[in-house]
């Protein structure tokens, strides 16, 4: 992470959606009426919770697959033959090899979303004014548990596929594709992680805390079973 770029890409995706979400929430009325071309556009006046619903909104797709692509390529160590052998050669397992990494891609992720929230957050307030801080602590809580959720899965999808872009693609598909359509399923929509993904919008916005208390339980026992899956399947697994 700090000797090539892979940290520093996580760190200016997000502060770039941190700075440019609030702004974009507050001249939206202005950029509308400059884009319309004599059609009335009727844009709601910005609220300080729409800086944060904004950097959420960006960073939920852009950010994550962002986190998935600089995560693959660290756990996807059996994508080069030699490579592979050279690693499980001198680690004394496979949970050796994938610990550290999930480890360091998870806090790494959780780092570059913090400086983006701190980012919106700074900018919310000088252009649109003050947010209930207490909230938005709790929502980006479980924007960090849902990106180690996200690492966890890219762990178990590189013991699946033999390519960094066949486990990229792997999870992508997962959490972008699958976890929206089970989403669709009334009873099962209150408990999945990805809920977690748009808490900071939705709680400065005035959802309850109480609404996220399942996702949060959900997503910590997913990851750490998607973990166990991941050490199982790489040390049972025959290097090609």
């Amino acid at each position: 992470m700090t000797r090539s770029a892979r940290g520093l890409a996580l760190a200016l995706v997000y502060l770039f959606f941190g700075f440019t979400g609030p702004l974009m929430a507050r001249y939206l009325p202005e950029i509308a009426k400059l884009a319309s071309s004599g059609i009335q556009i009727v844009v709601p006046a910005p609220r300080p919770a729409d800086g944060i619903v904004n950097y959420v909104n960006q960073t939920s797709q852009t950010g994550l697959l962002v986190v998935i692509v600089v995560t693959a390529g660290a756990l996807s160590f059996d994508a080069r033959r030699g490579l592979s052998i050279f690693y499980r050669t001198r680690a004394p397992g496979a949970f050796a090899l994938l610990w550290p990494r999930f480890v360091v891609a998870s806090v790494s992720a959780a780092l570059a979303y913090l400086l983006g929230t701190a980012a919106a957050w700074l900018e919310t307030r000088l252009v649109l004014g003050g947010l209930p801080t207490g909230r938005l602590l709790f929502g980006t809580l479980g924007e960090i548990v849902f990106l180690a959720f996200t690492v966890a899965t890219v762990a178990a999808a590189a013991t699946f596929t033999r390519s960094t872009l066949g486990t990229v693609g792997t999870t992508a598909v997962v959490l972008l594709l699958i976890l929206p359509l089970a989403g669709a399923v009334p009873p099962a929509r209150p408990w999945l992680p990805g809920t977690l993904m748009r808490a900071p919008g939705a709680l400065v916005d005035g959802a309850p805390i109480s609404d996220y208390l399942g996702p949060l339980a959900v997503c910590v026992l997913a990851t750490a079973a998607l973990l166990a899956l991941a050490v199982h399947r790489a040390r049972d697994r025959e290097v090609a």
